[in-house]
């Protein structure tokens, strides 16, 4: 099996999260056309504290993981 392109990635991606975990991983990460935020920042975007942000990001690299391997 060949290389993934980023927008493979990004497609496959979108298919496996739920829209909020899509959405927080954009933003944190700066994926899909967003800048890169800290959790705090990402925290006041979804009306949520710090850490509920990470562990939606945790729960979704988690899904990531198990998806491509």
């Amino acid at each position: 099996v060949g290389r993934l392109t980023a927008e493979q990635v990004i497609d496959s991606t979108q298919e496996v999260l739920t829209e909020r975990e899509y959405s927080v991983m954009c933003h944190r990460y700066g994926l899909d056309g967003f800048y890169s935020k800290s959790q705090r920042e990402c925290g006041k975007i979804f009306g949520v504290s710090y850490a509920m942000i990470h562990l939606i990001e945790k729960k979704a690299i988690a899904k990531l993981r198990n998806y491509f391997n």
